[in-house]
């Protein structure tokens, strides 16, 4: 099966209990920018101000990038009653989560955990994937770890303006359906 047949569950009319979970298009590029904006603005530990300020001013970098890694299949958007509320993006080897942001008017409605398990499935059944990393952000760590990633180590991750934030790297083993 390939990632592309896979992922058309994603495609499709998916409900969770907070919205639809789906595929990304082009046409959302500027949304997920947004969300990715608001997402940063709300994070109120960890992190200084101009270490914020440079982390969303990345975010609107990353136009051409999110273009080409939403043709690549490897993006997923949540929906809400309010229009786009959550994106994920995994790395181009589908063992990397790159990105999961929920913008904060969806926080604590389970939207990030369905997006989580989208990622999570893409990676195990579409491309064979077995773990599944990320280096998130300080604030999302416990997000993490209550969804079963194990800490790996204290990371930094590269922002497109230069600048270095201190993360935090996590794996998840993904155990396929049958065990």
């Amino acid at each position: 099966m390939t990632a592309a047949t896979s992922y058309g569950m994603l495609s499709g009319n998916v409900r969770s209990d907070v919205g639809r979970i789906r595929r990304a298009t082009k046409k959302d590029v500027d949304a997920i920018i947004s969300v990715q904006q608001r997402a940063i603005a709300g994070i109120a530990c960890g992190y200084s101000s101009p270490d914020l300020a440079a982390w969303s001013q990345s975010a609107v970098r990353r136009g051409d990038h999110l273009a080409n890694a939403i043709e690549s299949n490897l993006v997923c958007v949540g929906e809400s009653s309010g229009g786009l509320g959550g994106f994920a993006e995994l790395g181009s080897q589908r063992d990397f989560l790159v990105a999961l942001y929920v913008d904060p008017s969806c926080s604590h409605q389970g939207l990030g955990t369905e997006l989580s398990h989208a990622i999570e499935s893409l990676c195990r059944d579409a491309a064979g994937v077995g773990e599944l990393r990320v280096c998130s952000g300080l604030n999302a760590v416990s997000f993490y770890e209550q969804r079963g990633f194990v800490r790996c180590g204290d990371s930094t991750m590269s922002l497109s303006t230069g600048e270095r934030l201190a993360c935090v790297s996590l794996s998840k083993t993904l155990k396929s359906h049958v065990e």
